[in-house]
């Protein structure tokens, strides 16, 4: 069973109240100020973690402004069908559902050390972005949502207090520069891959006409796999499409074709949504 009753955590713990009149601590400030928040999404049987971390070393760019709309709105997109499809049922309030909700300012706890409300990042998968303190308010729980804090860590702050940025061990230096190199290869190649969309050309000898706007595969084995796929920028226009299922399937081209788009359907059948127009500028 997970519970999702409010629990209200502050930034700093001032542990020397709890300390009895005997103990030899007594007189020390013993403070502790949270470093991170892992936060449990979904229920007992499943769901999704994430993290909110402060970068207490300052090694970090805290600014919004390097954190572009189009990435962040793609990975929320990305991440809230990956937490639909874990549990639809189970989630009764979806991360992105959540954030609806304003915390978007300062903490709602006073406390005495300003820093804490800076240099705060969330870690969720393949994306990292900066967020105020305010959005920690979010993972309090308030018993309808199943998106809280599950472990909070702090960190006594007379501990380490600059810290010292250690050189990396030689042995790992030409391991990390490798792996450095694979991925920003594979970045480049995302982002050329997703300005394109590929697609299945299945001309019509695929098919058993039936009634209405439904085909069915003769051949029923590897249905979304027939035909010849193709791929193209998301500017394409439809007379570039055109030519090139003239090059693909070798229509002459003098020779008259009518493209349109479809979607598979249950039992090996395929609907017709619409024909792709001459007069459409882009696809």
């Amino acid at each position: 069973m997970k519970l999702n009753d409010k629990f209200k955590f502050p930034l700093e713990l001032h542990m020397n109240q709890y300390l009895t009149e005997d103990s030899p601590q007594k007189g020390e400030e013993i403070d502790y100020e949270l470093l991170s928040c892992i936060i449990h999404i979904g229920n007992v049987g499943g769901g999704h973690y994430k993290a909110y971390i402060r970068d207490y070393a300052n090694e970090g760019t805290w600014d919004f402004d390097l954190y572009d709309n189009e990435d962040r709105k793609e990975a929320e997109q990305q991440d809230k069908k990956k937490e639909d499809s874990k549990d639809k049922e189970s989630h009764q309030k979806t991360e992105t559902e959540e954030e609806q909700i304003d915390f978007d300012g300062d903490f709602p706890i006073p406390y005495r050390n300003k820093e804490l409300g800076k240099n705060w990042y969330e870690f969720n998968d393949s994306y990292v972005r900066p967020i105020v303190a305010g959005r920690l308010e979010g993972q309090f729980g308030n018993g309808s949502s199943n998106q809280n804090a599950y472990i909070l860590m702090y960190k006594r702050k007379d501990f380490n207090e600059n810290p010292i940025h250690a050189d990396i061990p030689s042995y790992w230096v030409d391991e990390i520069k490798k792996q450095n190199l694979i991925s920003s290869k594979e970045r480049e190649a995302y982002d050329i891959e997703r300005n394109y969309l590929e697609i299945y050309l299945q001309p019509q000898s695929l098919f058993l006409i039936k009634e209405g706007l439904e085909l069915k595969y003769i051949n029923e084995k590897d249905t979304e796999e027939q035909g010849v796929k193709i791929k193209f920028t998301f500017d394409a226009t439809v007379g570039q499409l055109k030519n090139m299922i003239r090059e693909e399937l070798k229509i002459n081209q003098d020779e008259e074709f009518q493209a349109f788009e479809t979607c598979e359907l249950a039992n090996q059948l395929c609907q017709v949504f619409r024909a792709i127009s001459d007069f459409d500028d882009e696809i």
